[in-house]
């Protein structure tokens, strides 16, 4: 049998059959490359994957340290930006109350998930108005009106 090699870093190395059998110079049937040693490149791809993951690290540290600001401020959503789907309590208040008011349902509208959004952000409002004027942290503003929220009277 003969082994070649190249010369470069990472080299491989070949089966080749001998002269005498049938098929000579040809490779053998399973045999191929592989490295003996590693390469420049696997080094390379190696520290970029490592940098690719401190960076998503990075990334998730900002993320969490910009949300922990905004909630110190008062700028965080206690209902939470989580999908909502069409089984979900809020919802389907939200569709109930749309077809009782304009006889269609939610997803009959032009842009159900903008009603969603907008519905989610008043009871986040309502809910936070509810907690500065003194009507209480716990309290269920689903189903209350802004003027009802406030409890500092203004």
């Amino acid at each position: 049998l003969l082994l070649g090699a190249s010369t470069t870093a990472g080299a491989a190395f070949t089966v080749v059959a001998p002269a005498t059998a049938v098929g000579a110079g040809r490779r053998l049937p399973g045999s191929g490359s592989a490295r003996l040693w590693a390469s420049a490149d696997d080094e390379d791809a190696a520290a970029a994957a490592a940098t690719a993951t401190a960076t998503k690290e990075k990334v998730a540290e900002v993320l969490q340290d910009r949300d922990e600001a905004l909630t110190a401020v008062g700028w965080s959503s206690p209902l939470q930006d989580d999908e909502l789907t069409s089984d979900d309590p809020f919802v389907r208040s939200i569709d109930e109350s749309i077809r009782a008011e304009v006889g269609v349902s939610l997803d009959e509208l032009l842009n159900p998930a903008k009603v969603v959004n907008l519905e989610r952000d008043l009871y986040n409002l309502r809910s936070e108005l509810a907690y500065l004027t003194g009507r209480g942290g716990g309290l269920d503003v689903s189903g209350m009106t802004t003027e009802e929220c406030d409890g500092g009277g203004g």
